[in-house]
């Protein structure tokens, strides 16, 4: 009987592990994915901002 709750809770913590790691590995992810929209928003803002002010420059 003690062999199999001890088998039975180890299963259960490295199910438990498992998962665990899995969140943080979205959660990587997700940074990553944060970052590169990030990035992403900053070169569409820049290249706004030079075709504003061309349109400014063209209209004076």
């Amino acid at each position: 009987m003690k062999f199999t709750v001890l088998t039975a809770l180890m299963c259960c913590s490295l199910l438990t592990g498992c998962a665990w790691q899995q969140d943080m590995l979205s959660v990587r992810d997700r940074v990553v994915i944060l970052e590169q929209n990030a990035r992403q928003l900053e070169e569409r803002n820049e290249g706004l901002k030079k075709d504003l002010k061309v349109r400014i420059e063209d209209y004076s």
